[in-house]
């Protein structure tokens, strides 16, 4: 009787990824989120270490799953400030104005349900607590974000990616 084979995946993140040091696999990993949360696609982050977007996709999730969901609430926020931007220069442009629509979409699903954060985007500005008295902070893209009750001041785009921090741990990491 022939003994069954087992075939692995072509691009299998533990084939890919399972051979590396502990220092090796840290360094792509960090090297990948920073790429991603600047705004690079999973096709030409994973192109730098010639594997495939979807195994690159399981790696980041098998060894970050938190740093991955930041990463791509960081690079949802960088697309619609790109977006915003682009309906600004041109006001008439349907396709503009779709693609704001599009990315302010995938900014709240970003905020709501893979960072699980405290932010909310309410109309054109971003809603959430002040790190240091609780207040409400009203920020708004491109501007500086301020909390009145205690005097804090900084960059929108900063006070978001300050604030991608977990409320509760997800079901598949409790």
């Amino acid at each position: 009787m022939a003994k069954a084979r087992t075939i692995t995946a072509r691009h299998d993140y533990a084939r890919c990824w399972g051979r590396l040091g502990p220092v090796e696999r840290d360094r792509r990993l960090t090297e990948a989120l920073r790429r991603l949360a600047d705004g690079d696609t999973l096709a030409q982050v994973a192109a730098t270490w010639r594997m495939s977007g979807s195994a690159l996709c399981r790696a980041l999730i098998a060894y970050a799953p938190q740093e991955w969901r930041q990463a791509l609430a960081a690079r949802a926020l960088v697309r619609y400030e790109h977006a915003i931007n682009r309906h600004a220069a041109e006001p008439g442009n349907a396709t503009a104005r779709a693609r704001v629509w599009a990315t302010r979409w995938h900014l709240e699903h970003a905020l709501k349900v893979l960072a699980r954060t405290r932010v909310q985007l309410l109309g054109t500005e971003l809603v959430g607590p002040c790190g240091q008295c609780g207040a409400q902070v009203y920020a708004r893209l491109g501007r500086s974000a301020q909390c009145y009750m205690c005097g804090w001041e900084g960059d929108a785009r900063g006070y978001v990616l300050d604030h991608l921090t977990p409320l509760e741990t997800s079901p598949t990491e409790a």
